[in-house]
């Protein structure tokens, strides 16, 4: 696990790299994320996803979260930081 990751100006502990990014499956662009989850939806009856661009790695993850709940989340984390 990385201990501090560099990304747009903030540092960000590993272990919140670890769960905003690094361990989830990446995607080049949102219409590949929105494909993968509407396979998903359609064969295993998944919940509803939204694709989103991460601030860390800069590609595209999904989340189970809707749009305003994933960005709230991901601004908690990201103005927390590291000092």
């Amino acid at each position: 696990m990385t201990t501090h990751y560099e990304r747009i100006g903030k540092t960000i502990t590993g272990q919140d790299a670890d769960r905003m990014c690094l361990k989830k499956k990446q995607f080049r662009s949102r219409n590949e994320a929105r494909d993968f989850a509407i396979r998903g939806q359609k064969r295993y009856q998944n919940a509803p996803m939204t694709a989103y661009k991460c601030a860390i790695c800069g590609k595209w993850h999904n989340s189970q979260l809707n749009n305003i709940e994933g960005n709230m989340a991901r601004r908690r984390v990201m103005q927390r930081g590291v000092k």
